[in-house]
């Protein structure tokens, strides 16, 4: 499968309105919400990379990176309609191949409720590190 990426370097990107809307889904929106001014913040932080995943010109997901250090902190969605055909499995290895940014440890933090990500973090590689609340923690480290 081949993903396409197209990074978010200012307001003026004519996907961001599509993707506030698929941040809002139900189904998106109770395991990734996104604050008032998030794209603000990342427009303006040297260190947080918000990329569109493309396919074919079609807007199927996001992928937000916030490096600090040889750490990234990682969250990534995909839309309702193209889940379990692969893309994320894709686009994770697209970071962990370090086709973004190099790292030594990569983080994340999934929903309690979320076992179609935790299976995936897990199956890629990821080790649960701890919880706090209804976040799991999960680590990729080189």
């Amino acid at each position: 499968m081949k993903l396409n990426y197209q990074l978010i370097e200012n307001k003026d990107d004519n996907d961001l309105n599509k993707l506030l809307n698929y941040h809002n889904l139900p189904e998106i929106k109770k395991f990734i919400s996104l604050s008032e001014g998030f794209f603000d913040y990342v427009i303006n932080n040297e260190n947080v990379f918000y990329y569109k995943v493309m396919i074919d010109n079609e807007l199927v997901g996001g992928l937000q990176i916030e490096k600090d250090n040889s750490v990234i902190y990682l969250a990534l969605w995909v839309k309702p309609e193209k889940q379990h055909r692969g893309i994320a499995t894709c686009l994770l290895e697209d970071v962990l191949n370090e086709k973004f940014v190099k790292f030594n440890k990569v983080i994340v933090s999934i929903d309690k409720d979320n076992q179609t990500s935790i299976a995936l973090f897990t199956k890629i590689g990821f080790k649960h590190t701890k919880q706090e609340d209804e976040l799991i923690y999960f680590e990729y480290k080189k």
